[in-house]
């Protein structure tokens, strides 16, 4: 059912709280940040929200999920509806993820907030 999910962007960011605690872990980050999506699987049913913690890999540029963790208010079930746990539902939400092309949106998005922030340009206020 995941496959059905449409993911729309809500709101992405940078955070250098979390660069330092990914540099602690000896992991090569250029940057890091944040990012929330929401979603429903049907256009009557509850809307899901995914987030996750993402960083910028130092020697390839590639916008990777920190540690693997992605967060939801959705649980993934099996064929006889039992949870299968946080884990397993991360690792499919995860495989769903690959397939959004979210790193283009959040690089547009933190580069955008950057510009901003620098006044290069006027805040675009969204209604």
């Amino acid at each position: 059912m995941l496959n059905r999910v449409t993911l729309a962007h809500v709101s992405s960011g940078i955070d250098t709280e979390l660069l330092a605690h990914l540099r602690a872990d000896a992991i090569e980050a250029f940057n890091a940040g944040y990012t929330e999506w929401r979603g429903a699987i049907h256009p009557f049913t509850s809307h899901i929200s995914v987030g996750w913690d993402w960083y910028i890999e130092r020697t390839s540029g590639a916008f990777l999920i920190a540690w693997g963790d992605v967060r939801s208010n959705l649980m993934g079930v099996d064929r006889s509806g039992t949870d299968m746990g946080m884990a397993c539902t991360a690792q499919a939400l995860i495989r769903r993820l690959i397939r959004l092309n979210w790193s283009h949106t959040v690089a547009a998005t933190v580069a955008s907030h950057a510009c901003e922030q620098q006044g290069l340009f006027p805040p675009v206020y969204r209604h």
